[in-house]
């Protein structure tokens, strides 16, 4: 698991290098305040960042010979704990597929607040991860949920002018 992780990290990272390079070559426009530069320098810079993280994160786990080995047993093993069932195999991402199917349809066509939608997308999409503390991470995800819904909302009406529906 650690390995794949590492490869995706370095993918991620390696995005971001190529897209910080690309957004050199883009030219500041008079009418907008940031530039069209700004905001993919920002995500690209972003995601080597947090890649670099991620990255030195694992290679420290691996310096102390820890693993992912503390991740929730199988479903059978689940059951008789009384624990939550996970998704696996080709479950999870047809799940995720679906999430992002109703998150599309209740933003852009029942038109409900981006906040409260991108909280909840957050949040089920969190518990459909494996997790080796499902309710302390359910409070991650809650606070992560609020955070990226109320930051997005707030961003893209009150800076990008971006008419999106909102709960003010």
């Amino acid at each position: 698991m650690v390995k794949i992780e590492n490869a995706v990290t370095l993918l991620m990272i390696s995005l971001g290098i190529v897209g910080y390079i690309e957004t050199q070559k883009i030219t500041g426009f008079a009418f907008d305040s940031l530039g069209s530069k700004a905001i993919p320098e920002g995500v690209s810079i972003l995601l080597i960042l947090i890649g670099l993280l991620v990255l030195s994160s694992n290679i420290y786990q691996l310096w102390k010979g820890k693993t992912d080995e503390t991740l929730p047993a199988s479903s059978e093993k689940a059951l008789e704990a009384n624990e939550p069932v996970e998704l696996s195999g080709f479950a999870r991402p047809l799940a995720i597929v679906i999430l992002v199917i109703l998150y599309i349809s209740a933003v852009f066509v029942l038109r409900w607040p981006v906040s409260v939608m991108t909280m909840a997308f957050v949040v089920m999409s969190a518990t459909l991860l494996p997790m080796p503390n499902r309710k302390q991470g359910t409070i991650y995800a809650l606070i992560a949920g609020l955070v990226v819904g109320v930051g997005i909302e707030l961003i893209f009406t009150q800076f990008f002018f971006v008419d999106l529906p909102t709960l003010w």
